[in-house]
């Protein structure tokens, strides 16, 4: 692992195919900086939109001890052609309380993302042990969240500095269920 400016050298999954609004959950653990471990959907890579476009992220991160404590965040870019309204961030310190796994879940529609990490193993359908959750819900939503379907991906990469120890990260478990069809 080497730190570059974007983690295009980290390893990276990423769907073949774009997936419509839904929920997404993936397990991660706290990480020592500079490692970044991100659950997002990302419409540039599939040439939606550009960079600070059409980005849902949950990540664990410590940027590098430069968010003053913060060691995870939401941040939710808008919808293509809206680049200058900027994201909505939340940068906040997760505390797994004891938990030794955690799930990681955002659920996308055309008008709202709730993004939420609870300790343990949750499945879809359950919200249990929240340990943080964010409803953005904006009056502007066709402007600020993302209006069509987006791959989605997970990676880790550095931030900063290559790692001074070594980092793991085991994905136990990854669902998807789509919205349902609107009436």
């Amino acid at each position: 692992m080497v730190p570059t400016p974007r983690p295009k050298s980290s390893p990276q999954t990423i769907s073949a195919s774009a997936l419509t609004s839904g929920k997404s959950k993936g397990r991660s653990t706290n990480l020592i900086p500079p490692p970044s471990l991100g659950l997002f959907n990302y419409g540039p890579k599939a040439g939606i939109g550009v960079d600070a476009e059409n980005e849902i992220d949950i990540e664990f991160s410590q940027w590098n001890k430069t968010c003053h404590g913060c060691n995870a965040d939401f941040t939710f870019y808008p919808a293509t052609g809206n680049k200058s309204l900027g994201p909505m961030e939340d940068n906040f310190t997760y505390d797994p309380k004891g938990a030794t796994l955690t799930t990681a879940r955002f659920e996308w529609s055309s008008t709202r993302i709730v993004g939420t990490i609870m300790g343990g193993l949750q499945p879809l359908g359950t919200t249990a042990n929240v340990l943080q959750t964010i409803t953005f819900t904006p009056p502007d939503y066709t402007a600020r969240i993302p209006q069509v379907p987006l791959p989605l991906a997970m990676n880790l990469w550095c931030f900063r500095a290559t790692p001074a120890s070594n980092q793991e990260v085991v994905l136990r478990n990854f669902q998807f269920q789509p919205q349902p069809p609107t009436k």
